[in-house]
C-alpha cells in the first residue's frame, strides 16, 4: 500500500513537472528575443521541491530535461535573431556609408560649382572693366581725331578765304607765299578741294560721298556749298572762298533747294540729313 502511494505521488509529481515545463516553454517563447532563462528557472523553482532522495532525484532529472528543452528551443531563435540583427546593422552601416558618400559628393559639387561661378564672375568682371577701358580709350581717340579734323578744316577754310580774297594780280605776286602756306597745310604746293571733301568725310562720316550718291543732280560747285554749309561756314565766307557775291550764294542755295525738293527758304542741311537717313533705312 505504501509503495502504491509513493508511485502515485511520483506520477502526480511528473504531471506537475510537465505542466511546469509547458509553462516554462511558453515563458521562454515570450522572452526568446532577450534569451531570458531566468524566467524558466523561477517557474521551476516555484514548485514544491520533494524532500526524499528518490523523488528529489526524479525532480532534478525532470528539471534538467526542462532546461535542455528550453535551451534547444531558444538556441535556434537566438541565432536567427542575432543574424537578423547583424544583417540589419550591416544594412544600416551600408546606408550610412552611401549617405556619407552622397553628402560628400554633393558638398564637393557645390564647392566646385561655386568656384567655377566665382571664376566666371571674376573673369566677366575683368572683361567688362577691360572693355570699358577700351571703349573710353576709343572714345577719347575719336574725340581727338574729330578735333584734329576740325582743326584741319579750319586751316583749309582760312587758306581758301585768303586765296579767295586775292585778285589775280595779288595771287601772282604772292604765289611764293601761297605755295609755302600750301606746303605747310596740305603738304603739297597747291590747294585742292579734294582735301576739303576728305576732311568732310572724316568729320561727318562719308557725308560728301553720300550727297554725291543720293543727289547726283547737283554740280561740283553746289556740292562745295552744301559741304561748307554743313560745317557751319557763313554765307559771307562762302562768297569769299568762291569769289562770288552774296546774292550769287543765295541764288545757288535756292537752286539747290529746287533740285533736291526742299521747301523754299528751308534748311538745306536738315533736309539733306533727313533724306540721307531715310535712304539708308530703305536700303536695309
Amino acid at each position: 500500500m505504501k509503495k502504491k502511494i509513493e508511485v502515485l505521488s511520483v506520477i502526480l509529481f511528473v504531471v506537475l513537472v510537465n505542466l511546469i515545463s509547458v509553462e516554462a516553454l511558453q515563458a521562454s517563447s515570450k522572452h526568446k528575443k532577450t534569451g531570458d532563462l531566468k524566467t524558466v528557472k523561477a517557474i521551476c523553482d516555484s514548485a514544491c521541491v520533494p524532500q526524499d532522495d528518490q523523488t528529489r532525484q526524479l525532480y532534478l532529472e525532470t528539471e534538467n530535461r526542462c532546461e535542455n528543452m528550453a535551451d534547444k528551443k531558444l538556441e535556434p531563435n537566438i541565432q536567427a535573431d542575432m543574424e537578423a540583427l547583424y544583417q540589419e546593422m550591416r544594412n544600416y552601416r551600408r546606408c550610412m556609408v552611401w549617405c556619407s558618400l552622397f553628402l560628400l559628393g554633393g558638398l564637393l559639387l557645390a564647392i566646385g560649382t561655386s568656384c567655377i561661378l566665382y571664376c566666371k564672375y571674376q573673369r566677366s568682371k575683368s572683361l567688362q572693366a577691360e572693355l570699358k577701358e577700351k571703349n573710353d580709350l576709343l572714345h577719347h581717340l575719336s574725340s581727338l581725331n574729330h578735333a584734329y579734323e576740325e582743326c584741319n578744316f579750319e586751316k583749309i577754310k582760312q587758306f581758301f578765304l585768303i586765296e579767295g580774297s586775292l585778285n589775280s594780280d595779288e595771287k601772282k605776286k604772292n604765289a611764293t607765299v601761297l605755295k609755302k602756306v600750301c606746303k605747310i597745310i596740305f603738304g603739297k604746293d597747291s590747294a585742292d578741294w579734294n582735301d576739303l571733301f576728305r576732311v568732310m568725310n572724316q568729320l561727318y562720316p562719308n557725308y560728301f560721298d553720300k550727297i554725291q550718291l543720293y543727289f547726283p543732280v547737283l554740280t561740283e560747285l553746289e556740292y562745295k556749298i552744301c559741304c561748307m554749309t554743313k560745317s557751319g561756314v557763313t554765307n559771307w565766307e562762302i562768297a569769299n572762298i568762291l569769289s562770288i557775291n552774296m546774292n550769287a550764294v543765295y541764288m545757288r542755295k535756292t537752286r539747290i533747294r529746287k533740285k533736291i525738293g526742299a521747301a523754299n527758304r528751308g534748311d538745306i542741311v536738315r533736309f539733306l540729313d533727313d533724306r540721307i537717313l531715310m535712304s539708308l533705312e530703305n536700303n536695309r
